[in-house]
């Protein structure tokens, strides 16, 4: 009797042993489960497409519409078809959720809120293939996410994939694209500039400005290569110069002016767009300017100023070539098309304060 007790309780420690052996491993599992290194999306769902939309969407209600345009080109379909930022979207946005590395942390959906998730400063990006611009009523999605809290002084982020309760830490951090300041209406992602990026990529250099204002002479500007030694190279002393071109004459420009003004024509920010069905009542029949950039490559870019103001009291400025008008401050649209002796006059640079106020802080 005692050796079948022996016996029964040697069988039952054995047991424990081995049922914690097996608890001890899927312990282990899991943990190796939280702590493996991986994508959001895998190689043959990232490489299933390439992505021609979006859509942007708060907690609050927010929803934005991104289609790619053209090779280089994205716009806001659902703002008044503004132009959106190229680099922002593809090298940033995009590159963020497919290929940032990280592990997933929870899948207690109890714990969401406390990662930034199902609380109204969450965010979600749906990517969808052609179908969005071919077949807009049926679209193809290629991967949907939940952006959650920004981490690791925001050099990281919670994700999740969108129907997927497990929270991933990403070593990257997609605010920065998408936050916006508090009261702005603008959608995120927008191009700020006047002049597209993406138009100033293809021109690879802007070579000749021509400015045409009302009851008075038109003049250019002309970009010139000038021959430097290394040592100026060195010393940061320009590679090129502007002239001044007028009625068959030509000067050389100051150029700390002609390079104010040039810096700030081509990232000339708006205060918005205004709806194209005003067109005919700001006054582009009879412009207070025209200006037209000539680059290197491809085609010239014109920008008419109008003489009738917006319903806001602000200055409308159409560019042709992105089919857009924006409503601009007077001070920085007055510089848009200066006094021909500004530009090369000694001490006139009225540009210098309004281009440092623009500098990246």
């Amino acid at each position: 009797m005692i050796i079948k007790s022996f016996i029964f309780v040697g069988a039952a420690l054995a047991g424990l042993v081995v049922w914690d052996v097996v608890l001890t491993l899927r312990e282990e599992d899991a943990r190796r489960n939280i702590v493996r290194i991986g994508r959001l999306f895998t190689k043959e769902e990232r490489e299933v497409s390439e992505p021609r939309g979006f859509v942007f969407e708060t907690q609050t209600g927010a929803k934005f519409i991104y289609k790619k345009t053209g090779a280089d080109e994205w716009r806001c379909t659902s703002y008044k078809n503004a132009v959106a930022s190229t680099e922002h979207i593809e090298r940033g946005l995009f590159n963020k959720i497919f290929e940032s590395e990280g592990n997933v942390q929870s899948d207690d959906s109890k714990l969401a809120a406390q990662y930034g998730f199902d609380v109204p400063a969450m965010y979600r990006v749906t990517i969808h293939g052609p179908g969005i611009v071919a077949t807009p009523e049926r679209p193809d999605p290629i991967a949907s996410v939940e952006i959650g809290a920004a981490v690791h002084d925001k050099e990281g982020s919670y994700m999740r994939r969108t129907g997927d309760k497990r929270i991933w830490f990403m070593d990257s951090n997609p605010h920065p694209e998408l936050d916006r300041p508090a009261g702005m209406h603008i959608p995120p992602l927008i191009d700020p500039s006047m002049v597209p990026m993406y138009w100033l990529g293809r021109a690879q250099r802007v070579k000749i400005i021509k400015i045409e204002k009302a009851n008075d002479k038109a003049f250019e500007l002309e970009v010139r290569d000038k021959q430097i030694s290394p040592e100026e190279m060195r010393a940061g002393k320009s590679p090129f110069e502007w002239y001044f071109k007028q009625d068959g004459n030509e000067k050389l420009c100051e150029q700390s002016a002609a390079l104010g003004f040039t810096s700030l024509l081509m990232r000339a920010p708006y205060s918005d767009i205004v709806d194209v069905a005003l067109y005919n009542s700001l006054g582009f029949d009879k412009p207070i300017a025209k200006i037209t950039l000539t680059p290197q490559a491809g085609e010239p870019l014109e920008i008419f100023v109008g003489s009738v103001g917006t319903p806001n009291k602000k200055i409308a400025v159409y560019n042709v070539q992105s089919q857009l008008i924006f409503e601009c401050e007077p001070q920085i649209a007055g510089l848009l098309f200066p006094k021909e002796q500004m530009l090369y006059t000694p001490g006139q640079n009225p540009w210098k304060q309004i281009n440092e106020m623009m500098q990246p802080k």
